[in-house]
């Protein structure tokens, strides 16, 4: 099975946790979406008629902060370098606060099939923790918005083992979940990487992680 995989390097801020390659500044994302088209058409050169593509996969960073123009420009540099004849599933990760109903329509009309919606956690707390950009509200709303645009499989992630958090938000964060029927849910641990704020903390004194047994 062939895949590809893009990293869309923008985050409008840093999560505490993140140890992925990212930056917050860049306004314009004009730039990227010309050279990562070149990069696309060069791989494609020697790669694109080897195998058909079954997967394509936008991570991240946040590929939810691109323009559908810019998402547009980017599928047309793929349909034109590789065999997208037995294309199977489109990921794209997507934060909640980056998404309206004409954005998500538009997602689907290109031909994206799935999303991983970044939640985190329905509770505010946490998500101020983790310097997430999205409300408790959006949260929730988007699951409604995404089913409304027409996307029948997506995953939500939520994260467990936030230090001090209190044992009831988790189940509460799996019941939440459940209520809003998600068709699959992703669960992290939280882990301490080195070079984030997170393992600053850590290494201060600040933030004491969750032990083994506790996270099990």
């Amino acid at each position: 099975m062939a895949g590809l995989y893009l990293h869309i390097p923008f985050c409008s801020q840093r999560c505490v946790y993140c140890d992925f390659y990212f930056v917050t500044t860049q306004k314009s994302h004009t730039s990227f979406v010309q050279a990562l088209c070149q990069e696309i058409a060069h791989y494609a050169q020697t790669h694109g008629q080897r195998e058909s593509l079954e997967t394509i996969y936008f991570g991240g960073g946040t590929p939810s902060l691109l323009h559908i123009d810019d998402l547009y420009r980017i599928f047309n540099a793929i349909h034109d370098g590789f065999d997208t004849s037995d294309l199977q599933e489109v990921t794209l990760e997507l934060n909640p606060e980056d998404a309206n109903l004409d954005y998500l329509r538009s997602l689907r009309s290109m031909g994206i099939n799935r999303l991983s919606i970044g939640i985190q956690s329905f509770f505010e707390d946490d998500l101020r923790w983790m310097n997430r950009s999205h409300s408790v509200e959006q949260a929730e709303s988007i699951v409604g918005l995404t089913r409304k645009a027409g996307f029948d499989n997506f995953t939500v992630d939520l994260i467990f083992g936030v230090p001090d958090q209190p044992v009831e938000y988790w189940a509460a964060n799996l019941q939440k979940a459940v209520s809003l029927e998600v068709p699959h849910l992703s669960t992290y641990s939280l882990t301490v990487e080195e070079r984030t704020p997170l393992h600053k903390q850590v290494q201060r004194g600040i933030i004491t992680p969750s032990d083994d047994a506790t996270l099990a």
